[in-house]
């Protein structure tokens, strides 16, 4: 029962997250029926520019994974009450997260270094 508890209030985090999120994905997204009226239902009109935005969509995802393991290892954190094994299983998870957020970035400054250098577009 303890364990159910952590996992409703864990789960609780990311719908309330997932709910302050919708407002940015429906701008992100725009009008969705307007852009379905036409023969092309992507915001992009060509496969260089999908390609393009690709790293763009793969950062956001990250950062919407950081911000997820954030809350989760905050909390953890919060609620270890002085329990040693706890606290440093959520000061691992909030490490590893920010890790994960460096390389991500990391990695989208690589791809576009290499993308100016070459000679496309």
């Amino acid at each position: 029962m303890k364990y159910l508890k952590s996992y409703r209030s864990i789960i609780g985090s990311l719908v309330l997250t997932l709910m302050l999120m919708q407002s940015k994905l429906a701008l992100a997204l725009g009008d969705l029926s307007s852009k379905l009226s036409g023969l092309n239902p992507l915001p992009w009109n060509s496969l260089e520019e999908i390609i393009d935005n690709i790293p763009r969509i793969l950062v956001g995802i990250g950062t919407i994974i950081f911000v997820v393991m954030l809350l989760i290892n905050g909390y953890r954190y919060m609620i270890s009450m002085g329990n040693e094994e706890v606290s440093k299983k959520a000061k691992q998870g909030l490490t590893w997260a920010l890790a994960g957020l460096i390389a991500v970035y990391i990695g989208y400054a690589f791809i576009m270094w290499i993308k100016g250098k070459l000679p496309i577009g």
